[in-house]
Formats: structure tokens, sequence, C-alpha cells
């Protein structure tokens, strides 16, 4: 059988399906974020969206909507508290994911909690929590936590390559499942692109930005240069085509790839720059980011003209009698050195012991050369070395800041005790994380990439093609299910937005959505994308407006009655009835303003009709 180093050795073939493993740290740093950040978000709308008296109570969605193979916690209970919990355990779980704590089992956790999260409420979601469930069950198969991680800070060993071409690049399955799904998104999305917009007219961006739901400030400005959007359109067009295309390529590899790379970011920069579209820019930069080849990243380690001297030159001692002493040079080796400095216990060297044994106050020896360094000078040689303030660090008055290290240094010696209880949890291990999954991830790894190759190439270039129900099943359990159709065929020409209609009781005119009394106004909002509170709810309204989602509009009127009714004790202050207008505008042609807009009544309900 052919091992993995020997097939590694044919880098013209495979190399473009290898990842550098700072690069998979970086990853899972962003990914671990936006998780965090998902979960605030989403607690804004905890009630609405998640529980039984919002917009889609549980009961309702198992008995008329959910796809009998989806899983979600949230099915269990729609009481706040549940859901909070559940919220609470998925931000933590990004938390744990952003420092590399237990990773796989950060990531497993963020998974499924997301998966839950998903299946609970699918009209709030968009082609970014796609695209992020997706990745987050591609980091299961990835060494996520080989570098800058506590995991790997608590192990205080040496790392031993998976691969014996390069300490820092890996070739697994999951590396090749990451890379070939990045690819198909952008191929997929571009194949789905068929209309006439894209090519030749090269009027689609007009159009994506005239969607005024969505466009920032710069995205209106620019809608003055009707030319300059065709050669945008254009642009963005052909940079979905070969982008992914440079990424594969195995010539020229690093130039070609970095090339790859910087065109898709520019993509999405231009994406942020111009319409407000959530997390999934953020997403498609995060994985991006990881695919820089190893010379980008050699390149950055390699500033040695930021340090006196290159940090690999630093040998750090700690105390193997001190728990605390050990996590917290293995962190400083990890997050402030970027895992660039050799550790080892004092008591391992007779010359560095005898010397430690003279400095009573100092748990740790810092060795720069021939130098020996304790206390707080040994943290100023650290930070002289550190990427993160080598560049400044020269420019410090060095007595006065020594003075200060010294003073902290002794702080922490002072409250060593209470510190090495609160810093417990991050525990310790005998092994560094390994840069290859176990045969069995990496099995299930290649299973995945057939299926999801097949997947995307049937859904965006093979429709007639039947998939197999067994395939079906598992992609819905999964949550692997994707359809890469964003602004495909072309991107939508309908803009509007929404006027709810009211009536109290004792005829009281009110503005539902706004929850104000008096009569509403059909005029344009002042900033359109400003209208929706955040991204779900402007992705379920849009998704209410749609005849597919026409079933749901009952239970939001529910809601909204529940959401009236409740502030209100006085009977005739009672909400009774209401309208939902949408106003639809649509856009004009490149460089002419929009069609009068239709007022277009989507949905009447009566609060205090009975069911049935």
């Amino acid at each position: 059988m052919v091992s993995i180093s020997q097939l590694y050795k044919m880098h013209w073939i495979l190399r473009p399906l290898s990842l550098d493993l700072r690069g998979l740290a970086t990853l899972r740093i962003l990914l671990g974020m936006l998780v965090l950040l998902d979960a605030w978000i989403r607690s804004s709308d905890l009630i609405a969206h998640y529980g039984d008296s919002g917009v889609l109570p549980r009961s309702v969605l198992l008995t008329e909507f959910s796809n009998p193979y989806h899983f979600s916690l949230l099915f269990l209970s729609g009481q706040p508290l549940w859901v909070g919990l559940c919220l609470v355990i998925y931000g933590c779980s990004g938390l744990a994911l952003a420092f590399g704590w237990r990773t796989w089992w950060s990531t497993l956790i963020a998974w499924l909690l997301m998966l839950s999260l998903h299946n609970r409420n699918p009209v709030v979601l968009n082609a970014g929590d796609v695209y992020f469930r997706v990745l987050l069950c591609w980091g299961l198969f990835l060494p996520l936590a080989a570098r800058c991680s506590l995991d790997r800070a608590r192990s205080l060993t040496g790392f031993k390559p998976a691969v014996n071409l390069s300490e820092q690049e890996v070739l697994t399955g999951g590396s090749v499942g990451l890379v070939l799904q990045v690819v198909l998104m952008y191929i997929c999305t571009a194949a789905l692109k068929t209309s006439t917009e894209w090519w030749p007219e090269g009027t689609a961006v007009w159009y994506a930005i005239t969607w005024e739901q969505f466009t920032t400030p710069f995205g209106d400005w620019l809608q003055n240069f009707p030319e300059l959007l065709k050669w945008l359109t254009w642009g963005v067009y052909g940079v979905e085509w070969a982008g992914p295309l440079l990424l594969l390529c195995p010539f020229w590899h690093a130039w070609i790839r970095t090339i790859g790379v910087l065109l898709l970011i520019s993509l999405h920069l231009g994406l942020i720059l111009t319409m407000e579209l959530g997390f999934f820019p953020w997403i498609c930069i995060a994985v991006l980011l990881s695919l820089f080849p190893k010379g980008i990243w050699d390149w950055l380690s390699s500033r040695n003209w930021l340090r006196r001297v290159p940090a690999e030159n630093l040998i750090l001692y700690y105390d193997q009698d001190c728990s605390f002493c050990q996590r917290m040079v293995g962190v400083l080796r990890e997050f402030v050195l970027f895992g660039q400095a050799e550790i080892r216990p004092i008591q391992a060297d007779s010359v560095v012991y005898a010397l430690f044994d003279n400095e009573a106050p100092s748990s740790w020896v810092v060795q720069q050369g021939e130098h020996y360094a304790f206390a707080g000078e040994g943290l100023w040689l650290v930070l002289q070395q550190s990427p993160w303030s080598a560049w400044s660090a020269r420019f410090w008055p060095e007595a006065k800041t020594l003075a200060s290290l010294e003073s902290l240094y002794a702080w922490v010696v002072r409250r060593r005790p209470q510190l090495g209880r609160s810093t417990a949890w991050i525990g310790s291990r005998r092994l560094p994380p390994k840069a290859v999954p176990n045969r069995y991830l990496s099995t299930v790894a290649l299973i995945l990439i057939v299926l999801v190759v097949g997947y995307n190439l049937r859904y965006s270039f093979f429709n007639e093609v039947p998939l197999s129900p067994s395939v079906k099943t598992l992609f819905a359990a999964l949550r692997l299910d994707q359809y890469w159709n964003m602004f495909s065929p072309q991107p939508s020409k309908d803009d509007g937005w929404f006027v709810m209609e009211g009536e109290l009781r004792d005829g009281t005119p009110v503005d539902v959505y706004r929850l104000q009394l008096g009569e509403v106004s059909f005029d344009k909002p002042d900033d359109p994308s400003a209208y929706y509170p955040n991204q779900r709810w402007r992705k379920y309204l849009m998704n209410l407006w749609l005849k597919k989602y026409k079933d749901y509009r009952l239970h939001y009127g529910r809601y909204l009655c529940r959401q009236w009714n409740s502030r209100e004790t006085e009977r005739e202050r009672k909400l009774t009835t209401f309208r939902i207008h949408f106003v639809l505008e649509r856009s004009g042609l490149p460089g002419q303003p929009a069609k009068p807009t239709e007022k277009r009544i989507i949905w009447r309900h009566d609060c205090f009709k009975k069911k049935g």
C-alpha cells in the first residue's frame, strides 16, 4: 500500500490538495469567533425565532414543515431557558474552538448545535449558513489544533509532522475535502449563472446593488457608474470560474494558488463594501486564508528583521513541579511565539537547574544563546521575539518595561495557587494533537468527498441524473445538502419593503411592524437595508414574500397578534385585524430609475378568528 508521504512526493498532482497547518489554525480561530458571534446575534431573537411563542412554534414545524431526518436539540423544548442554554453552549463551543481547547469535541459540539439551530428555523437561513455548517463538518476531519492551540500548549512536547516532507504541510482526507468543497462552491455558483445579465450583457452587478435591502452606501454610490459595473460583472463572473481553477493548479503552485486566493478574497471584500450579506463573505474569507500555500506562511513567519534573533533560538525552561508554570509556558510558546521556541523542564538540565536553584522567586528560565534570563527579564526576551510585539519592542523604554514586567511577574508569583486553580481546566496531555486523523475518520472523509462532489455536480450540471434516496437521506441528516445558486441564474430584479396595516378593537389604525399607533406610510424607508433588525429578519421576511413560503404567513400573523396583544391589558386596545402589504419595486435598466411601485397584499389576518 502506498503511504501518504509517498503520494505526497507526487507534488505536481497532489500538492494543491494539501493545507498548511498554520492556515488551518487561522481557519479554526476565525470559525470559532464567527460561531461565538453567531450565537450572540441569534440570542437577540431567542423567542421570536426559536421559541414556541415565536414565528414558527415547534408543533407547527414538526407537523407541517420539518424533514423527518432533521435533528435538533431544540425539538426537545421551546422554552426560553432551554433555547438560551443551547445558545450559551453553542457560543462556548465557538470560544473553545477559537482557542483550540478540546478542539475535536468543540468542533463536534459547535456543529451539532449549529444543525439544531438551522433545523429549528430554516426560514431565517441564507447561503452563509449553509457554507458555515459544511465547513464545520469538514473541520471534524482536519488537524485544526496542530498549531497555535491550547491543546498543543498543554502537551509540552515536540510536534511530529504527519508527512515527512514538511513540518507545516499536510495531506489528509480532510484537506482534500476542504479544498474541493471550496472549489465546488465557486464552480457551481458560476455554472448556475446562465442568464444574459452575466454574459454578455454585463448588467448583473447593477441589478445586485440596486437591490436596496442589501445595498451599502458605497453600493449606492457605485450605481452612478453603470459602465464600470459592466466590467465588474464580467470580473466577478470570470473570477468565480478562474479562481477555483487557480487553486487546483499544480504548476508553479505557490504563486498560482496565491493569485487565486487573492482574487477570491478581493471578490468578497467587494461584496462587503457594496452589500450587506451577513456572515457569508466573512466565512468565505476565513476559509480562503487557510488555502494560502506554505511559502506564504513561511514568508510571514520568517520576518526576522522584526526580531533581534530568530525566535527559534529561544529555549523556555519550566519547573515541572509547578503545573501552572507548565501550562503558562505552553501558552506563551503557542500564542505569543507561535510555537517557534523549544520547551524543556528545568530539572532535565543540570546547568540550568543550578542557576534556577539560586533564583528563588523564579519558576522559569529563558535561554537566548549563552544568556539566561529569569522572572520579568524572561518575559522581556519573549516579547522581543514575538511576532505580536517584536516590531514595536525596540522602541519601548527598556528600563521601565523591565520594571513593569518584574512587577507583573511578582504579582503572578504571589497568586500562583489561585491562578493554578483557575487555569486547571486547561489540563494537560501526554502527546500533541495529531496532524492526521485516525484511519476511521480518514475513511469517512474519503467517502464524504465522493458523495459531496457527486451531489454538487448532479445539482449544478446533471439535473436529469436521479439521486439515490439513501444519499438524500444521508445529506439531509448531516445537513450537507448544498445548492450554490447565489444571484443565479440572475440577480433578483424585485425589490421592495413591507407595510403592515392594522386596526385595534376600538378602530384605531396602527403600524403593526413598528408597534406604533397611527396611520401607516407606504413611502420607501430612508434606508431600506436598515429596515430589518438584522440579517435573520431580512431573510425571514423576504422569504415570506415568495410563494414557496406562503404557508408560513399564517404563523407569522399569529406571532404579530401575540406580540401586540401581550403588551396591552385593555380589551379595546387589542389588535384585531391587519394586512401585510409588500410594496414591490422593480429595478430599472442600468442607469435608469426603478419602475413605479406596486402595492400587493400578501396576507390578511384576524387575531380573534377561531382556528380551524
